[in-house]
């Protein structure tokens, strides 16, 4: 055998990550789609619409995701998944150790639209299924990609596997700090566990809380305040807050025949697609707290105009207002929920119009029911409600308490308890 045989099979050894790497270089491990043809992301428990991403290993359960491509032609999409830590860095476990069946998928199941003024074509997948189950408890990364040789990154998603083994019991309170006491909300909780030996609570166990599922405001990486015989405890003074919010504006898409006029002024088709201007909004800051049922600011796709609510339901271009009667000199104005991914989009950015003193933003969105707030964005902060929604302790948000253990030696970061929770329980 020669010298350059001999080595070959280490040169593919070390060249194979290279090319991984090179695949996954804009890879983020949080919410996003990465290509400007992908629409209406969804993702839940199977039959549960609003539920964030949460199943129980070994469970019966199953996730259900599905998303949009404008392109209106079938296209090969592929998905993967990634065990990632508490702190969604890659937990370095290879697919084999997280994954019973096959690790790379093809997203089979398709179909095209029906009569819809803008065409495409709508993918969707259940799992775990009969081809794969996950072996792991944890945070997980789903990618999908186009074309299984390429490997375009095109969406990613962020869920949970959760193994039970503790139980969280929760409070929400008011918070101590006088200056936050109407306007934040305060968790604490403690977690039984009777069946589990932790040794060192304050270095194997950790917490991570999310409000509304958001993960752009979640407050991670929470170690407990001190324990008991089988119990630990998270009481930290002004450190698990959250602003309250207000209750979120909403948009019902839902019919283009007969709209609702308490959010929609009017509605216009045209040959290659349709308008739909909202009516305007107002500043809340100084308004008092109004209780309204929202969906904290999620969205669900559907359409009563027609039996399909994935493949009839139609997109449009709709136009929001929020009056103004001057401009914020320092900060941009954005539309922000689950339609944005809860992130700032330039696609969500709003523009001041001086003449009708009014913020103006056109965006691309499919048919259905919609919450969505205004924010301020200033350069280096987080986005701000405080002058466009303002704060109420009683709002009523949903907060999700996830607990993380990692005894000494081990590997990685197990999810083994959750617990959702509103902040009227």
């Amino acid at each position: 055998m020669t010298k350059a045989l001999k080595q070959f099979p280490v040169f593919i050894f070390f060249l194979f990550p290279l090319v991984v790497s090179a695949q996954d270089e804009n890879l983020e491990f949080k919410d996003k789609v990465y290509v400007p043809n992908i629409h209406s992301v969804q993702f839940f428990v199977s039959g549960l619409v609003l539920s964030n991403p949460i199943i129980q290993l070994g469970a019966n359960t199953q996730l259900y995701f599905t998303f949009d491509d404008l392109d209106d032609r079938r296209k090969t999409y592929v998905y993967s998944f990634e065990h990632c830590n508490a702190d969604w860095t890659p937990s370095g476990l290879t697919e084999p150790e997280y994954i019973d069946g096959f690790t790379e998928n093809y997203i089979d199941n398709y179909e095209y639209s029906i009569n819809t003024l803008v065409p495409f074509v709508h993918y969707y997948l259940s799992f775990p299924n009969r081809d794969f189950s996950f072996s792991k408890s944890g945070n997980y990364l789903l990618k999908v990609y186009e074309d299984e040789d390429e490997k375009r990154l095109v969406i990613t998603r962020r869920f949970m596997v959760v193994r039970p083994m503790m139980q969280v019991v929760p409070e929400v309170v008011r918070t101590a700090m006088v200056n936050k006491s109407n306007s934040h909300q305060e968790l604490d909780f403690a977690v039984l566990h009777p069946d589990v030996d932790v040794r060192s609570p304050l270095s194997e166990v950790t917490a991570t809380i999310l409000q509304n599922g958001r993960w752009d405001n979640a407050i991670t990486g929470v170690k407990p305040k001190f324990m008991r015989p089988q119990e630990i405890i998270f009481d930290h003074q002004d450190k698990v807050v959250f602003e309250a919010g207000k209750e979120y504006r909403w948009a019902d898409l839902r019919s283009f025949r007969t709209p609702d006029r308490r959010s929609v002024y009017t509605v216009d088709q045209f040959d290659d697609g349709w308008d739909v201007t909202m009516m305007p909004d107002e500043k809340r800051l100084d308004t008092y707290y109004l209780d309204i049922n929202d969906i904290n600011g999620k969205f669900v796709i559907g359409t009563s105009d027609y039996r399909d609510k994935d493949l009839q339901s139609d997109y449009a271009n709709v136009l929001f207002f929020l009056r103004s009667p001057t401009a914020f000199y320092d900060a941009d104005v954005y539309l922000f929920g689950r339609l944005t991914d809860w992130e700032i989009k330039p696609s969500f950015k709003m523009t001041y119009n001086y003449q009708k003193q009014v913020y103006l933003a056109e965006v691309f969105l499919k048919q259905g029911f919609y919450d969505y707030e205004y924010v301020l964005v200033r350069e280096g902060e987080k986005p701000d409600i405080s002058e466009t929604e303002g704060n109420w302790y009683e709002t009523n948000n949903d907060y999700t308490i996830l607990i993380y253990y990692r005894p000494f030696g081990a590997r990685f970061d197990q999810l083994v308890a959750t617990r959702s929770i509103t902040s009227r329980s």
